[in-house]
């Protein structure tokens, strides 16, 4: 399993037993492995380098798919001595499996099959004010550089966290906290907070955000302005110098020959559902295209809403007993 952007495997735990997906897993007898994003509070060491190192956040989505998550996968099969894995990603998860399967196509058959939930593969036309932001980020992105080279975006932080905690626990507070997530993070509507767990809302907002390279962010706001699935745009001169062409290449989802199955939600704010038709057009193995039957359901509500487990982790858990 692998988080989106901004949250870390924690992320998958908070609600508790019976009710967090990495729970019912295990309960129905799966091995469960977490991963976390390469830059997250989790995952910010390296073996030569420091966080002082401007290559340490030298990385984007490019690397998440084509190195993190296939040295994941290595890990795993040669720990449990399976040949092969279920994956499941959320958001930015999902991003990275499609990286991994047009870049190292040798992996496409150690994965049985391929859950997406939110899946960010084309957001051209979100509405979301993450990817707003994203859409600008070029430029302060090379601003940072040339100032003080790259540093973490939005690290998690234990006195913003604590904060953030006793702003969002009780009244009138908590529903400015309530607005603030659904525009940021897309928790629930705003017409309805019902499915919100008031009292584990503290709970949620001392972890966020995590942390992620500002390479990463730029990537998905050139992705974003640009309508493509593609490798990162260094400008015309530096790609072709690494690519051999002028634009950087798309990834080939048709190269996704794997099982895979999508569930999304109408309510999404940051994946608009055209956009997530314009990925079931093209993949060659779409097993399960899932539509959540609740209108208002959001980007964070397949992790954090109290009824995902009926409207979503249900069919997943059917769906995965074929492939097991």
């Amino acid at each position: 399993m692998n988080h989106g952007l901004f949250i870390a495997s924690d992320a998958w735990l908070l609600r508790g037993r019976d009710k967090d997906l990495a729970f019912l897993l295990a309960e129905s007898g799966y091995d469960v492995w977490m991963g976390d994003l390469r830059g997250n509070t989790y995952s910010s060491t390296h073996k030569t380098l420091t966080q002082r190192d401007p290559k340490f956040w030298d990385f984007s989505v490019q690397e998440m798919g084509t190195y993190d998550l296939p040295a994941s996968i290595d890990y795993i099969l040669a720990t449990t001595g399976h040949d092969s894995v279920i994956y499941i990603g959320h958001s930015l998860g999902s991003t990275m499996y499609f990286v991994m399967c047009s870049e190292r196509p040798e992996y496409r058959s150690k994965v049985r099959l391929m859950m997406g939930l939110a899946p960010a593969i084309y957001f051209k036309r979100s509405p979301g004010l993450l990817f707003k932001i994203a859409r600008q980020y070029s430029r302060l992105y090379q601003e940072s550089i040339s100032f003080r080279g790259p540093r973490q975006v939005l690290p998690r932080n234990q006195l913003r966290g604590a904060t953030a905690s006793l702003f969002c626990r009780s009244a009138p507070t908590q529903n400015i906290c309530l607005v603030i997530l659904y525009f940021l993070a897309g928790l629930a509507s705003l017409t309805d907070f019902s499915q919100v767990d008031k009292n584990l809302l503290p709970e949620f907002v001392r972890r966020l955000p995590t942390g992620t390279s500002p390479k990463t962010l730029q990537h998905l706001g050139q992705m974003s302005k640009s309508g493509r699935f593609c490798k990162f745009d260094y400008g015309p001169k530096e790609n072709m110098r690494k690519y051999g062409t002028k634009t950087p290449p798309d990834y080939k989802l048709d190269s996704v020959t794997g099982p895979v199955a999508l569930y999304y939600g109408k309510g999404d704010i940051l994946i608009d559902v055209q956009d997530v038709a314009e990925v079931t057009e093209k993949l060659p193995n779409l097993v399960r295209n899932f539509t959540v039957a609740n209108d208002k359901f959001n980007h964070m509500d397949f992790l954090w809403a109290k009824n995902a487990k009926q409207l979503v982790y249900d069919d997943m858990l059917k769906l995965m007993k074929l492939y097991t």
